[in-house]
Parts: structure tokens; sequence; C-alpha cells
């Protein structure tokens, strides 16, 4: 499998099939963190198999929801300061 249109539509169904979600006052983008660990090792596991899948989707989805938790983390900095 090393279809780029491929990657990208599995990387859209797996960020779409989340659906919404909900967060305590607090809580930062803690439920990213533990997505982005869950994918990181992922990738790992299946970095010398299966290089291309590790690196073009999975690492896409734990930068991707790196990203958004870094968004939630200063969000919730900056509501600490309020």
């Amino acid at each position: 499998m090393h279809s780029k249109n491929m990657i990208e539509g599995m990387y859209i169904e797996k960020r779409n099939s989340r659906g919404v979600t909900s967060r305590s006052f607090g809580d930062g983008g803690a439920q990213e963190w533990r997505i982005v660990e869950q994918y990181q090792d992922w990738s790992r596991q299946l970095a010398i198999t299966h290089p291309f899948v590790a690196d073009e989707l999975l690492g896409w989805l734990a930068s991707s929801y790196k990203h958004e938790a870094e968004m939630w983390d200063d969000e919730h900095r900056l509501d600490m300061h309020l």
C-alpha cells in the first residue's frame, strides 16, 4: 500500500470517526495527548514491516493530534489567566 490517496482517505476517516468531544475545565489537551501516544506507539511497531503506513498515516495522525493537543493546552493556559 503506497498510495497517497489511500492514506489521505484513511486519515480523513480516522479523524472524522472520533466525532464530537467534550472536556472538563482544566483538561487541556489530555485526550489528544493520549491519542498521540497511541499513534506514535503503533508507528514504532510498524516502522520495520510497514514503513509507509507508519510514516505517512500513523505519523500524520500523531502529528495532527499533537497540534490539536497543543491548541487545547494553550487555550487552557489562557483560560487560567482570565
